[in-house]
């Protein structure tokens, strides 16, 4: 299976397909397309709980960029968080 698009979810499980389409109509992955999204985690491969949500990962090369286009573009949602893990070098939102 490819994971490098998320076709594979137009055939999937019920929630893979509600993934695909929460993912598609928001533009999710298009918007993030600068920095290399891949959904990752347990619906992709099938092995997701109730309480599993969509995990996308991304590359950025300039932390402040990647989150300045985040805050940008997801940051009028509601539930939207973000904060960082300088462990890891990390940005989650």
């Amino acid at each position: 299976m490819k994971f490098d698009t998320i076709d594979y979810l137009k055939t999937g499980n019920e929630r893979q397909q509600r993934a695909y389409d929460v993912l598609t109509n928001h533009r999710i992955l298009a918007q993030l397309a600068p920095f290399s999204p891949v959904l990752v985690g347990t619906i992709p491969i099938n092995i997701d709980i109730e309480s599993s949500d969509l995990d996308v990962i991304c590359q950025w090369s300039d932390k402040s960029d990647f989150a300045t286009a985040l805050h940008s573009l997801f940051g009028h949602y509601p539930n939207f968080t973000f904060w960082e893990n300088p462990a890891h070098q990390a940005v989650i939102a």
